[in-house]
């Protein structure tokens, strides 16, 4: 958590020094509009997850059992954790340095290179190194899909508020069903489920992996081109 302080500090910092009064270019204090983007972002990337998740199972015949009883603080615990990740992860990768290149080049350049930075990032954060480089290109590729919806999310709305919660919303949604290290299965586990060929299995897993962050970014898109002609 000093961490993050910290990082809050220094992008506020170095934005006042940088560009006078507009310190607050995270939007990160949390007013009103910001919070309203937090938590309906959070509702609605929870079902587009929940939809991913349902729709993978359904075509794996995966049977999900829930645990019994509920550990509401393992549960606190891993929100916790997972939001301040997810909050560690936007300050650096759709924090002030994002702001600052696309103030000095371009927002879509910043953008993408926002984006290549994330997808490299989790070769580092999930240990990729050495497991082939199909599974590696796959990981980029989703998390760096993901990291240019999120840069977007930030540059168009001001604040860093809606990607983090898109960011933190994914990750807590996903760790109700899958295992991850430290918090995973937290609601549900796996039963059983149908193996697939391996041309299915990478299918689905694209499908899985592609599709959400196609749908944040229509979405996106279309809220922010309808609020603009509003």
């Amino acid at each position: 958590m000093l961490g993050v302080l910290f990082l809050i500090v220094l992008s506020s910092v170095t934005a006042f020094l940088m560009y006078g009064k507009q310190w607050d270019v995270l939007g990160i204090l949390p007013a009103g509009k910001r919070m309203r983007y937090f938590f309906i972002s959070m509702l609605l990337v929870a079902v587009l997850c929940f939809s991913t998740i349902w729709i993978d199972s359904a075509i794996r015949l995966i049977r999900w059992e829930i645990k019994e009883p509920v550990d509401f603080f393992l549960l606190e615990a891993a929100a916790r954790y997972y939001f301040i990740a997810a909050l560690t992860e936007e300050l650096v990768f759709r924090g002030f340095l994002l702001y600052a290149l696309a103030e000095a080049v371009n927002a879509k350049t910043a953008r993408i290179f926002s984006a290549i930075c994330f997808g490299f990032y989790h070769w580092f954060s999930y240990e990729m190194f050495g497991a082939g480089i199909v599974p590696m290109m796959y990981i980029f590729i989703i998390t760096g899909l993901a990291g240019y919806v999120w840069a977007g999310a930030f540059l168009k709305s001001g604040t860093i508020w809606l990607a983090l919660g898109m960011h933190f919303s994914w990750n807590l949604a996903q760790a109700l069903f899958k295992g991850k290290e430290p918090y995973g299965s937290l609601l549900f586990y796996q039963v059983s489920k149908t193996g697939l060929s391996d041309l299915s299995n990478l299918f689905l897993s694209l499908f899985t992996g592609i599709v959400p962050s196609i749908v944040m970014y229509l979405g996106l898109h279309l809220y922010f081109t309808v609020k603009k002609v509003n």
